[in-house]
């Protein structure tokens, strides 16, 4: 939307992103979840979106856990579903070489726990883009404004504050 229509754009924030990504990896893995029941789903999920320290909290925390385990067991997106956008972004998503042309203030942010984008990602989208501010969260994984959601909050609040 901000390449095609940057006149529009004021600001920007990419949390756990990429400009370019091969999902076959993560297609391998939404396959083995096919079939599978709902508890073991919900733990393969938290072990891809969370990292591991996360994970042990949510254990002890039985209304986090029960949150977190009824919005993944809501979600109503079928394998299928999520092979064919994983499969979408890697055949047709890479706006590596158009990085440059994004003049709004940005904010990037990656957990360094992420097992699905490597902050590595951001740290090249950082390279690119010319008004980019790379925050990386210690030992956060890929979903974190919700593990991370204090320090993701605050960051959020204070680049909203400088580039209103």
């Amino acid at each position: 939307f901000t390449l095609a229509h940057p006149e529009r754009v004021k600001s920007l924030m990419l949390l756990s992103t990429t400009s370019k990504v091969d999902a076959t990896p993560l297609i391998d893995g939404i396959r083995l979840m096919e079939g599978m029941e709902e508890e073991r789903r919900v733990r393969s999920v938290f072990v891809v979106y969370y990292s591991k320290e996360f994970r042990n909290r949510v254990k002890k925390d039985t209304v986090l856990f029960n949150r977190l385990r009824d919005d993944v067991l809501v979600d109503e997106t079928l394998v299928k579903d999520y092979i064919n956008q994983a499969s979408a972004v890697t055949e047709t998503h890479n706006t590596t070489a158009s990085l440059g042309k994004i003049k709004v203030p940005v904010l990037i942010m990656a957990g360094t726990a992420d097992l699905i984008i490597h902050p590595d990602h951001s740290r090249s989208m950082r390279a690119e883009i010319p008004n980019a501010r790379l925050e990386i969260i210690e030992g956060a994984g890929h979903v974190i404004s919700i593990e991370s959601h204090e320090k993701v909050n605050a960051t959020i609040d204070e680049f909203l504050k400088q580039n209103a």
